[in-house]
This record gives structure tokens, C-alpha cells and sequence, in this order.
């Protein structure tokens, strides 16, 4: 009996950890290394679906000859992108590259019709640069919070040199509004009861 309860929680304790893992995972919907090149055509953007969770692109690109990457990403109904993740950024002498996002479809390569766009620093690996891209328009009018449901077309481009990149695209659910709803009428109905005795 003391041998199957072991068993039993040695199984349990498997099943778990494989629960964690599997969740934790970081989702890489492309990688250049193993997918091939991202469009280097402004004009065609590859197309992602992202979802719930971590959404990542891995990408390499050149600067002679030119090199850029264009990519659009529809954000499903429900959902928003609350993090842009800079996660790796390897260059050899070269220490930013541009970044700029427009709505769905072709996206200008003179800056017109931007959301926004910005220059990346070699500084900046590892850090959530989503609020950085809305607030330091080179181009366009930029933005701020979450980027809500919808198409963007992505255009990252290095300046100086050979360099591999690691985007991770963090995806939420849109807090549902009837929650709120629910949390505003309990407050009330408690001001009406009180208000009653």
C-alpha cells in the first residue's frame, strides 16, 4: 500500500511538472534559422496570428547588402499586445537598428502612415521596449499603452552591421468589462443597504 502512494505521488508530481513546463514554454511562431527569411518586401509583410501568451520571432538580418524584415501580426478579437520584448541582440561592431510599426498591410519605407518608430539600443536587450517604441516617434504620432486587437506590420532593420535578433510579442486577454460591472454593483448595493439602516 506505502509502495502504490509513492508511485501515486511520484506520478502526480511528473504530471504536474509537465503541466508547468508546458505552460512556461515560450511559443516561437518563427524562427529564420529554421522557417526561412522573413519578407524583405515592404510592400508583402509575412503574416503571424499571435495568441495568448508569448509570441516569438527570431530573425537575422543584414546591412550590406540590405537586409530588412517586414512582418505583419493580426492580434485576435479579445486580445492585446501588453509587452514587447527585446530578449537577445547580437551584433558585431554595429549597437542599434531601426524599429517601426504601421497599421496592417504595406508599410511606408519613408515614414508616412507610421504608428510609430524608433532607434534600439545594444542597452536595451532584455527589457520590455513596447512603451519605448510609443513614446520615441521617429516617424508617426506614437502611442501609449497596449497595442488592443487588430493588424500591425512590423519593419526592423540593422544599421551598421550583421546582426541576429529575438523578439517576444507577450499577448493578454482584455479585462472583461462585466467584472467590473459585477465589483461597481456590489459596491453599490452595499451603499443602498447601508443608506436603508
Amino acid at each position: 500500500m506505502t509502495t502504490l502512494n509513492h508511485c501515486m505521488r511520484y506520478a502526480l508530481a511528473f504530471v504536474f511538472c509537465l503541466a508547468v513546463v508546458s505552460t512556461s514554454a515560450a511559443d516561437v511562431i518563427h524562427d529564420e534559422n529554421i522557417d526561412g527569411d522573413l519578407s524583405n518586401d515592404n510592400n508583402i509583410p509575412t503574416a503571424f496570428m499571435l495568441a495568448d501568451g508569448s509570441n516569438e520571432i527570431i530573425g537575422f538580418t543584414t546591412d550590406n547588402p540590405l537586409d530588412p524584415d517586414y512582418f505583419q501580426l493580426t492580434v485576435p478579437p479579445g486580445f492585446r499586445i501588453t509587452e514587447l520584448i527585446r530578449t537577445e541582440y547580437t551584433s558585431g561592431i554595429g549597437n542599434r537598428a531601426f524599429l517601426a510599426i504601421g497599421p496592417g498591410g504595406p508599410i511606408s519605407g519613408n515614414g508616412n502612415g507610421h504608428i510609430s518608430s524608433m532607434l534600439i539600443e545594444e542597452n536595451m536587450e532584455g527589457t520590455n521596449i513596447l512603451d519605448d517604441l510609443g513614446s520615441q516617434a521617429l516617424s508617426g504620432t506614437g502611442f501609449t499603452g497596449a497595442l488592443q486587437e487588430g493588424d500591425y506590420t512590423f519593419w526592423y532593420q540593422e544599421l551598421s552591421d550583421d546582426t541576429t535578433y529575438h523578439f517576444d510579442f507577450v499577448v493578454s486577454a482584455i479585462p472583461e468589462p462585466t467584472s467590473m460591472l459585477v465589483v461597481s454593483a456590489l459596491g453599490l448595493g452595499a451603499v443602498v443597504r447601508r443608506r436603508r439602516k
